[in-house]
């Protein structure tokens, strides 16, 4: 953090829940750090633990805390950023160094932003809260999305998800009833 200057002389905010409204919709989130500084703008940080950098973000993460300012603050983000914890610039990840065009690693992988993307996520997220609200949207099942949903065990998409990849016992068809759902 001290190597990439990342003090705001204006302010330092960490783990602050940003909420805001877009039309009714009511949407927040709590980006990882906060700075606003007076020769550069506000910079927005998403620290990550991840072993591979680049893994497990979605670019739209940081947007979102930036289209959460934007509203609260009527200020766009000028620069976001995933942080990699376990890679300081003294300790790049592998994949990294097998880059073919060599460049310095800092730690931060910097997200562009600009009205577009806030206009677009602004969008998606009024057509989603419309959808939850009214009750109409499409259940997805997945082994990797429904592992922490609550419900998976009520929601017929994800039990004939999973009736379909049973294998068949050797039991089937004998007059036995398979229960290992």
């Amino acid at each position: 953090m001290k190597r990439n200057r990342l003090l705001g002389d204006v302010y330092s905010k960490a783990e602050r829940w940003l909420r805001a409204e877009i039309e009714g919709t009511p949407i927040g989130g709590r980006p990882d750090l906060t700075l606003k500084s007076s020769k550069t703008g506000v910079f927005i940080i998403d620290g990550k633990n991840s072993k591979s950098p680049g893994r497990y973000t979605k670019k739209d993460q940081l947007r979102w805390y930036a289209l959460l300012h934007y509203l609260i603050y009527g200020e766009l983000a000028s620069d976001l950023a995933f942080a990699y914890f376990r890679y300081p610039p003294s300790n790049p990840p592998k994949a990294h160094l097998k880059k073919k065009r060599k460049t310095e690693w800092t730690g931060l992988v910097h997200v562009d932003v600009n009205m577009n993307h806030l206009e677009d996520l602004s969008q998606r997220a009024k057509t989603v809260y419309q959808g939850l609200m009214a009750e109409s949207f499409e259940a997805t099942p997945s082994s990797k999305a429904c592992r922490f949903c609550d419900y998976k065990d009520l929601c017929v998409p994800y039990k004939e998800d999973k009736l379909s990849k049973l294998q068949p016992s050797e039991y089937s068809g004998k007059g036995f009833v398979e229960l290992s759902l």
